[in-house]
């Protein structure tokens, strides 16, 4: 099956459902979807083998696992410091995700800590290689995880 034909109505709810509680049983994720297990199996399977599923994780609270500061860290780099912003986001623990970004900020980072002075002490070595902005998420209202 293509990775197309995969996607349509009852793929993307499949995904869904697989995003909301990835350890739904197919017979569950069938009747949900409104197609036989066999088929939940089979489409799932293909989902896998086309890389559309890559993986099935344990979704954590971080606030509830001692990491309540989440920030978004924005880096504006030279490109001949893109390498060492890339050595550094991996060797930091706080970053969470680096993401190589177009447009102003060459980076955008996913920062997680325990106080506000450990993600400032996090963010410090960054501002060595660029402009650096960092925004506190306060609240999340809105996540979206399944297409």
């Amino acid at each position: 099956m293509e990775p197309e034909r995969l996607l349509d109505e009852a793929g993307l709810e499949i995904l869904r459902a697989l995003e909301e509680n990835a350890r739904v049983s197919f017979a569950e994720l069938a009747r949900k979807i409104g197609l036989s297990a066999p088929a939940i199996t089979d489409r799932v399977r293909k989902m896998e083998e086309a890389g559309i599923i890559s993986g099935y994780h344990a979704r954590v609270d971080p606030a509830r696992t001692g990491f309540p500061v989440t920030a978004f860290v924005r880096v504006r780099a030279p490109q001949h410091h893109f390498p060492h912003v890339i050595t550094l986001a991996r060797d930091t623990p706080e970053v969470r995700e680096c993401h190589h970004a177009a447009g102003e900020d060459a980076f955008v980072m996913k920062m997680r800590a325990q106080t506000a002075e450990q993600l400032d002490r996090a963010v410090s070595p960054f501002r060595e290689l660029g402009e650096v902005h960092t925004s506190v998420i306060v609240s999340t209202p809105v996540e979206k995880l399944a297409p």
